[in-house]
């Protein structure tokens, strides 16, 4: 089996004053050039592989705490768990997932670590920084994020240096005296990399929420990695994918077909943050009839099946919950993938 990469990505969703098909919002999407050996021109979220050395780093306690509360931390390590990140932590979030939830030893809850990741990554791929200025930590998760609208050729300047050396992110925010936005990062989802991929990922989905579309003076994309940078509403990307304008791979595909849900940017939020509160499950689609199916967690067959034994499955009983990716293999004309889903694993109707 494959070596499984961790990674981080982040959902950005961005109020518009005039609504386009009834949605008051549109998301950002990046297209990967066609050199990436990952998903080359596909259109993808933000985000990229976690990094251990930054993302754990002891030195983001310097970045959020005053001296006051950083000698509380170290002298009771539990309370960045149980105090200062308390709200971003339960049962079955990150940590839990990861089984790698110690309280005693000094360590960056990986509820804060991966949302460090998604924020660098962005920040590496499109010079659009979720920042505040350092102040007392509010340890309240919020609805919206903030992006940093101050210093903007310090930061552009600092964007180079991250670009080419990301050990330096940790540096920047020291230096400018400001603190990464975590607490309006909502955890979304947990999408891993099917068995039969070479290159495999196990990639923590997060939402974030901003008040207006960032101009071009605060986006300075990473032409090494990305060819273009566009806000799109769930029903433009939708409909551009099928017609071929633009490409998916399935867990963004199936993103955007729950956020066509609502066309509210408030709503989205208001359930965005409610919902971080249940917790994560892997999502690990299992691909079987010569790999044209992909089924998921909630599928009727899901349990029953092996991607390893070459499974083959008969035509779905439409009367039971569905919950699949359908690989287009022989339509070139048509998207390479579509979902098929027949609930909501809210327990509300998804798709009619």
């Amino acid at each position: 089996m494959n070596q499984i990469k961790k990674s981080a990505t982040l959902i950005i969703s961005s109020a518009i004053q005039k609504s386009v098909n009834n949605f008051n919002y549109k998301v950002m999407l990046l297209k990967r050039n066609s050199r990436m050996r990952t998903a080359p021109n596909f259109h993808v979220y933000p985000g990229g592989k976690y990094d251990e050395a930054i993302d754990e780093s002891l030195n983001w306690l310097d970045v959020f705490f005053f001296s006051r509360d950083l000698e509380k931390i170290k002298s009771n390590p539990k309370l960045l768990r149980k105090i200062y990140f308390n709200d971003l932590i339960n049962n079955n979030s990150i940590g839990s997932l990861e089984n790698k939830q110690t309280n005693n030893s000094l360590s960056i809850p990986l509820e804060l670590s991966y949302r460090l990741c998604a924020i660098r990554e962005t920040f590496e791929e499109t010079g659009l920084l979720l920042a505040m200025k350092k102040h007392k930590l509010d340890t309240q998760a919020k609805l919206y994020s903030s992006y940093f609208k101050e210093n903007i050729n310090e930061i552009k300047d600092w964007h180079k240096i991250i670009k080419r050396d990301s050990s330096k992110f940790v540096d920047m925010f020291l230096e400018m005296n400001i603190i990464p936005d975590v607490f309006g990062l909502h955890e979304w989802a947990n999408w891993i990399t099917p068995a039969h991929e070479k290159i495999r990922f196990n990639t923590f989905f997060f939402m974030c929420f901003l008040h207006d579309v960032p101009s071009n003076d605060w986006l300075d994309i990473n032409t090494d990695e990305i060819d273009s940078l566009e806000f799109f509403t769930p029903k433009e990307a939708l409909e551009k994918n099928t017609r071929n304008q633009i490409k998916f791979i399935p867990p963004q595909l199936y993103e955007f077909s729950r956020l066509e849900r609502f066309f509210n940017v408030e709503k989205l939020a208001e359930y965005s943050l409610r919902r971080q509160h249940y917790g994560l499950t892997p999502w690990l689609p299992i691909f079987v009839n010569n790999r044209h199916i992909g089924l998921l967690p909630g599928d009727y067959m899901y349990q029953t099946v092996s991607e390893h034994n070459k499974t083959e499955i008969e035509p779905a009983d439409m009367s039971r919950r569905l919950n699949r990716i359908i690989r287009n293999q022989s339509d070139p004309t048509k998207p390479m993938y579509k979902i098929v889903c027949n609930y909501d694993f809210d327990g509300s109707q998804l798709f009619s």
